[in-house]
């Protein structure tokens, strides 16, 4: 008898319709928004109920934000879990100390650290790496200082960019902040830098996610993974990261970034961002050139002080002298990093072992109400075919071969 395992992975409502696309920095968790994520996460837990799989799963790996995302989900499956008795499990980089959903109200959700994001970016990491074998580049030497790069407003950027800006710092890097910012709040921040007209220090117009530019004749959309045209003109690169709040820890394509590069860097994220990132991906810090006292100081405006402050302790030394100190840690870290995420048993969570093998057997019944759901599977899976050791091309997996249908589509009863 070959009986399959049904799961059901459920779709992240913020990215499955344009609609849902919130930005809760900004005020726009409005009850317009919430009865439609209510809506659609409805329709989610009566596709669940009339699927009845063993299991559930939110692949969130992109997501830190989870009581965000789906806290209206939790509630309206927590019936059927409890009756039931089958898991819910959601993977997710990490959830941070204030999160609502993992402080105990609802026991039955268990949680897993997600790799997912890390797959990815050891991925572009050695396609870039190619890259640059293949054209034959090698990076200029550093012009500038520093980078920083920030393309999504708000308030921890503006006080990054301002202090940078209060050092005297601006005009020894490449420092980006989006124009036509709304946000008063984030606007309010700026002390030391001119907003007459709302803040324009942009010194690369083609630094805006998604918008597409010329250069050169040739006609290019910038993505997240993209490395700027002038990124490799600064010596560090100082990293803005997209979750800042305690406990919240996410490696995200910006941090992946200099790493690739061969830079050396400082994060504004977290407090102890950089030791989590020693501890859990063994990212050696460089203490040769920065100290990093402040990296445990959950006060927000001392980390961007020492960070300045780091950045103008090498301020006057000669780049290639910092270069020559880091030069044995930066090639570290980068093989670190690569062969830690080829390695499948740190970079699968538990229950994606299973899954795979499930799936290797023709075991396996995969629902999902929005393809949107299955990102993170897809991923695990790629990464298992490219460092499984196999498959080939001539033997191929025969979900390559069948094309399974994934969508879930619910019966439809005949009056």
């Amino acid at each position: 008898m070959n009986k399959r395992t049904k799961i059901y992975i459920v779709a992240d409502g913020g990215n499955s319709d344009i609609q849902f696309e919130l930005k809760p920095e900004l005020g726009d968790d409005t009850l317009a928004h919430r009865q439609k994520r209510h809506a659609f996460y409805t329709q989610e837990v009566a596709h669940i109920k009339e699927f009845d799989p063993e299991m559930v799963f939110i692949m969130s790996g992109w997501e830190v934000g989870t009581d965000y995302i789906y806290g209206q989900f939790f509630p309206l499956i927590e019936e059927w879990a409890l009756k039931t008795g089958r898991p819910v499990i959601v993977q997710t980089p990490s959830y941070g100390v204030s999160n609502e959903i993992f402080d105990g109200r609802y026991p039955w959700v268990k949680f897993e650290e997600s790799k997912s994001f890390d797959i990815v970016n050891m991925g572009v990491t050695k396609q870039y790496l190619q890259q640059q074998i293949d054209l034959g580049i090698s990076p200029p030497l550093p012009s500038k200082l520093f980078v920083c790069y920030n393309n999504r407003p708000c308030n921890y950027r503006t006080k990054m960019v301002d202090n940078l800006a209060k050092h005297d710092l601006l005009k020894d890097g490449v420092t980006t902040y989006k124009k036509g910012v709304v946000d008063q709040d984030a606007l309010s921040d700026f002390k030391y830098y001119n907003v007459e007209d709302g803040p324009s220090l942009i010194d690369e117009e083609e630094f805006e996610l998604h918008k597409t530019i010329e250069h050169d004749g040739i006609t290019h959309t910038f993505e997240a993974y993209d490395f700027p045209r002038q990124y490799h003109k600064g010596l560090i690169d100082i990293v803005t990261e997209s979750r800042i709040d305690e406990g919240e820890y996410q490696m995200t394509e910006k941090t992946n970034r200099p790493i690739a590069a061969l830079k050396p860097f400082l994060i504004l994220g977290a407090a102890g961002c950089h030791q989590w990132l020693k501890d859990t991906r063994g990212i050696e810090m460089y203490d040769e050139i920065f100290d990093y006292a402040f990296d445990s100081n959950w006060n927000l405006d001392a980390r961007v002080e020492a960070i300045c402050e780091n950045v103008k302790r090498i301020r006057n030394e000669d780049p290639i002298k910092i270069m020559a100190k880091v030069k044995d840690k930066v090639e570290h870290n980068l093989h670190t990093y690569i062969k830690l995420i080829e390695n499948m048993e740190y970079s699968f969570p538990p229950s994606i072992k299973n899954l795979i093998t499930l799936n290797d057997y023709c075991r396996l019944d995969i629902k999902c109400g929005n393809e949107h759901g299955l990102q993170d599977l897809f991923i695990y899976i790629n990464h298992w075919e490219n460092y499984g050791g196999v498959y080939s091309g001539a033997n191929m997996p025969w979900y390559k071969i069948d094309q399974p249908e994934y969508r879930y589509k619910p019966l439809v009863t005949k009056p």
